[in-house]
Parts: C-alpha cells; sequence; structure tokens
C-alpha cells in the first residue's frame, strides 16, 4: 500500500515499523477492513497516535474500506503483547533500520 508508505515515510523519525495483516494481506478477495499496525519508537506517542489515527481515517474514507487502526510502542511490540505475526500471513509495509 503505497499510501501507507507515505505516511509512514512521513513520520520516519518517530516509527519503528508499519504492518499489515489479516485477510487483505493474505491475499483473501473478500475483506472487510485492511489491518495496519503502527509501532512507535518512543513511549511518548500520544500526538503521533492522533496524526496517524487521522490520516488513516481520511485513507479510509478515499478507498471506501475501513482502515483498522492498530498502535504499539516499540517495547509493546518487542514484547509481543499483541500479536504474533510470526505465526500470520503479514506484510512489513515500512520498517525504521535506523531506530534500535
Amino acid at each position: 500500500m503505497k499510501e501507507i508508505q507515505n505516511i509512514a515515510l512521513d513520520h520516519s523519525n518517530e516509527l519503528y515499523s508499519v504492518i499489515g495483516f489479516g485477510s487483505f494481506f493474505r491475499g483473501k478477495s473478500s475483506f472487510n477492513d485492511i489491518d495496519i499496525l503502527f509501532v512507535g519508537i518512543s513511549n511518548d506517542n500520544l500526538q503521533l497516535y492522533k496524526t496517524l489515527k487521522s490520516k488513516c481515517a481520511k485513507l479510509s474514507s478515499i478507498f471506501g474500506v475501513n482502515i483498522d487502526f492498530n498502535f504499539l510502542t516499540k517495547t509493546e511490540y518487542e514484547e509481543n503483547l499483541y500479536l504474533d505475526i510470526q505465526n500470520q500471513n503479514y506484510s512489513i509495509i515500512y520498517s525504521n533500520k535506523t531506530s534500535y
């Protein structure tokens, strides 16, 4: 999804990763929404969360399909509290190779 990649690039200094998962990214011909997980670098992400959520809502309107917006901190992602993406089909939309 080029549009999601562009959003990620606009916030590359604040994002660790952006991952697509669910039926859309499994290549299903029928899907109800597009599931996206944004992973923020820092633990202080409220403004980033609000901005990304707003941008995804705008894309939902443009595409006519709900973008299921999910957000974790890097710590939460690494602790695997939300999603074991290794056991599902997923797509890395953006990865910040320079953040640790």
